[in-house]
């Protein structure tokens, strides 16, 4: 398993350079995959690794970059969105050669189009979001805070 790196572009136009784990012989098949997002993406980390070590040990080249905003990213995460995050896996497909994907949990919603593969558990951007925000809410209350949910729905459309 080797660090590399790979240009990512950014919602300004610009690129970062962002990290990724692969396995990366030159080999025909080539495996993109897309993590799963936020607490989820810490919990299934050693999963994910697994999957690539046993992909590797069957002749398949696999890939997982680090999405910006994330884990050894130095792109700040308030300034990602959805689309920055799928034009990343897009380019990330394009860097790396990628012949299939496959997208964990919440990852599903990066899936670049040209690609075939495999969703593992899908998890819908509602549900996620509710996710959050019952963690948000939760969190306010232990620091003695009130928040609503209907009131950070507000704000995040405003903001």
């Amino acid at each position: 398993m080797t660090p590399l790196g790979w240009p990512c572009p950014l919602p300004n136009g610009e690129s970062s350079e962002e990290y990724a784990l692969a396995f990366d012989h030159g080999r025909e098949q080539r495996l993109l995959i897309i993590p799963a997002l936020f607490d989820e993406m810490n919990r299934m980390r050693r999963f994910t690794v697994e999957v690539m070590r046993r992909l590797d040990a069957s002749g398949i080249d696999c890939v997982l970059p680090d999405l910006p905003g994330t884990n050894e990213s130095l792109a700040p995460l308030e300034a990602q969105s959805l689309g920055s995050w799928q034009a990343a896996m897009r380019a990330a497909s394009a860097h790396f050669r990628a012949t299939h994907v496959l997208a964990i949990r919440g990852g599903a919603m990066l899936v670049p189009e040209s690609l075939p593969g495999w969703l593992y558990a899908p998890a819908k951007g509602s549900g996620i979001l509710r996710q959050m925000l019952r963690a948000r809410t939760l969190a306010s209350k232990e620091a003695g805070r009130e928040e609503k949910r209907e009131d950070l729905v507000s704000l995040a459309l405003s903001e």
